[in-house]
């Protein structure tokens, strides 16, 4: 479960209308009783779409990826709610639109790399899975460090061996003209830690170095500014659990 005012581009009240109108009415069922019974006005292309994206109508049987797809068929529905006077403050259904008005045209479903991309970009973590489900038998096999582990030890020097998801990467020149690059990883704990990347180890690993990318790798602490780091000798792209 995850809070509705914590999704990005939707405000407490348009979340609160929908509370309102559940506890009035009882339990939302699908897709076009949520447009018909939610009247306000904060309902709209971008809060409706951030309500899709990160699975927060899944419960109404509409599949993500239909849904974005209709969204002219779905606004266009709102609309005309809206100036018929069929949106309603209470769960009589009596003059309500029947439940066939609304027709979705069919497409593809989201893939479950989707979901996790847009439930990253609008809740801020992986709700319904993480990126590295299908390497953690991989990672298993290496024997890596839980990144929250190196991250509590002072250490300095220390050989680690830790995989995960590259979620940013920055890359610089040095002074002496040398690319070099930074580069946050995140585990499936959701810990991450940056990997910096000297000129030699990135001139071999360069397309590792990718947002999106899962990679193991392998290194030796440095703290440095009062953080934890970790220096790359060397750097793998993780094989998913089905290739072993």
């Amino acid at each position: 479960r995850f809070g509705l005012v914590a999704i990005k581009n939707i405000g407490d009240q348009v979340a609160k209308a929908i509370i309102e109108e559940r506890m009035r009415g009882g339990e939302l069922k699908n897709i076009e009783e949520f447009l018909t019974r939610v009247n306000h006005k904060d309902l709209n292309k971008k809060s409706l779409e951030s309500f899709i994206k990160s699975g927060a109508l899944d419960s109404l049987n509409v599949e993500r990826n239909q849904a974005l797809q209709n969204m002219d068929e779905l606004l266009k529905f709102n609309s005309f709610l809206r100036k018929n006077g069929q949106l309603m403050s209470n769960s009589l259904f009596g003059n309500a639109i029947p439940a066939n008005t609304l027709k979705l045209k069919s497409f593809p479903p989201a893939t479950a790399a989707e979901k996790l991309a847009w439930e990253k970009e609008l809740i801020g973590i992986y709700l319904s899975g993480h990126p590295l489900d299908s390497y953690k038998n991989y990672i298993a096999e290496l024997k890596t460090t839980p990144i929250s582990k190196i991250k509590s030890s002072p250490s300095e020097g220390t050989p680690v061996r830790i995989a995960g998801l590259v979620t940013r990467v920055r890359r610089i020149l040095t002074k002496k003209n040398q690319p070099m690059a930074f580069a946050q990883l995140e585990d499936l704990a959701g810990d991450s830690v940056e990997i910096v990347v000297f000129s030699e180890v990135l001139k071999k690993t360069d397309s590792l170095w990718q947002e999106g990318q899962p990679i193991a790798v392998k290194g030796k602490t440095s703290p440095r500014d009062g953080e934890q780091k970790i220096i790359a000798d060397a750097a793998i792209i993780l094989k998913p659990n089905n290739k072993e």
